[in-house]
């Protein structure tokens, strides 16, 4: 696990990642030309338990309470490193719930089961089990409730990502209701301070 509270570490990062990154990005990196912001993404949304989905496509919108992301880009001047990640489900009878769930019911067993897999282009990211990542609730805090993952997922502003929820072969979801999945993640966004 590394702090992502030194600038120094995220430096080191974004050297690391150098060949994945814009000329600019590099080139403002390198001269100390960078700001860092602290980073809260989420999209909250129906899924039907048993079928491989697409978390976020081209028409993925940013909406209050619902979803931060926009389409399967970042901005091209800009870097996100998440360091924690989090996973909640909810069910109701209500379609269109995904602003109002509260997202802490237990995972019943098809998406305990699941993966969600983050690539951007050839790269792969991050491969998770849901139930690791998933239901702690604790009710210390929210802060509680998020995976500290031991290497920081970056994903570089410009490069299409996906978001892949993978279900085991063969199961379905057997909830009559409508499921909803929250995903969400807390990091560091980097920009370039001349694009701020």
């Amino acid at each position: 696990m590394r702090d992502l509270s030194s600038k120094r570490v995220l430096v080191e990062i974004l050297e690391e990642n150098g060949k994945r990154l814009t000329s600019q990005m590099v080139e403002s990196a390198t001269q100390g030309n960078i700001r860092f912001l602290d980073s809260d993404h989420y999209l909250r949304k129906a899924v039907v338990g048993g079928s491989n989905q697409q978390l976020i496509d081209s028409e993925t919108r940013m909406i209050d309470g619902v979803s931060t992301f926009k389409g399967t880009q970042f901005q091209h001047d800009r870097v996100e490193i998440i360091d924690k990640i989090k996973i909640g489900y909810d069910s109701n009878a209500n379609e269109n719930h995904e602003g109002f769930a509260t997202y802490q019911k237990a995972l019943p067993g098809i998406f305990r089961n699941a993966r969600l897999k983050i690539s951007q282009g050839s790269k792969l990211l991050g491969d998770f089990p849901l139930y690791r990542l998933g239901n702690k609730y604790t009710g210390n805090s929210i802060e509680d409730d998020f995976r500290v993952l031991t290497q920081p997922i970056v994903i570089v502003g410009g490069v299409d990502f996906e978001l892949e929820l993978i279900f085991p072969k063969g199961y379905k979801s057997n909830v009559t209701d409508y499921e909803y999945l929250e995903i969400a993640t807390s990091g560091i966004s980097v920009f370039r301070k001349d694009s701020v």
